[in-house]
């Protein structure tokens, strides 16, 4: 299980599937968090700060957005949709340096667990401190 504490405005949550090859071309945010953790198939991910990956089951992405981020997002399987949860988050601070992050949480960090992926105080998810 994975939670996000003390953040400031939930903007939306998304129960998403994107079908085979589909996804969306290059578009651009600003001033958002966006975490994505995907649940069947894999996301392609590539953005403009230079990060370019491919996002599978139990992988959580946490994208700033910041002062303006460009980004695409596309399923690169031809037969498998991708089923993934997508949660929006307007941030306390406007105009923080655009980053993006992603981990893998194994079965056992998550079975009956509870871990930090974003919160108020800026901690960062990747070192999992509290």
């Amino acid at each position: 299980m994975l939670f996000v504490t003390n953040a400031p405005t939930m903007h939306f949550i998304n129960n998403g599937w994107i079908q085979p090859g589909a996804g969306f071309p290059t578009h651009g945010h600003q001033d958002m968090e966006i975490i994505t953790y995907v649940l069947e198939g894999t996301l392609k991910h590539q953005d403009n700060l230079g990060n370019g990956s491919i996002i599978y089951p139990g992988d959580v992405q946490k994208m700033s957005a910041g002062t303006g981020i460009l980004h695409s997002e596309f399923n690169p399987s031809k037969t498998d949709p991708v089923h993934l949860l997508q949660i929006w988050i307007i941030p306390d601070k406007k105009g923080i340096k655009p980053t993006y992050e992603q981990r893998n949480f194994s079965i056992d960090q998550k079975l009956g667990k509870l871990n930090l992926i974003a919160s108020q105080r800026g901690i960062a998810f990747l070192s999992n401190k509290m």
